[in-house]
């Protein structure tokens, strides 16, 4: 007997952070493996503008899109300053004093 489907997509049972994840992962892999432009994947993934995505490529690799895709998304690591902004501007674990 054949199960009917599902009326309602599967996104709407996928949580907040792994929407987040999962968009992080698509535009990294769009950049690597397609050669649409950069204002087609920002199109793709539903960003108002791709300045928004070239932004937001930016704070997540350290880099513009041009240059991730380039490097065939190897990015070095980001300096101690950068990560401390990308961590909210706390310190590192190791360095809080008990």
């Amino acid at each position: 007997m054949p199960v009917a489907p599902c009326p309602v997509p599967l996104s709407a049972f996928v949580t907040g952070p792994v929407k987040k994840q999962r968009r992080r992962l698509e535009a990294k892999r769009k950049l690597i493996y397609t050669v649409l432009t950069v204002s087609q994947i920002a199109d793709v993934l539903g960003f108002a503008e791709p300045a928004y995505f070239i932004r937001f490529i930016r704070r997540l690799t350290g880099v513009t899109p041009r240059v991730f895709r380039q490097r065939g998304g190897v990015v070095p690591a980001l300096p101690a300053t950068a990560a401390k902004r990308h961590n909210g501007g706390s310190a590192p674990a190791s360095e809080h004093t008990s």
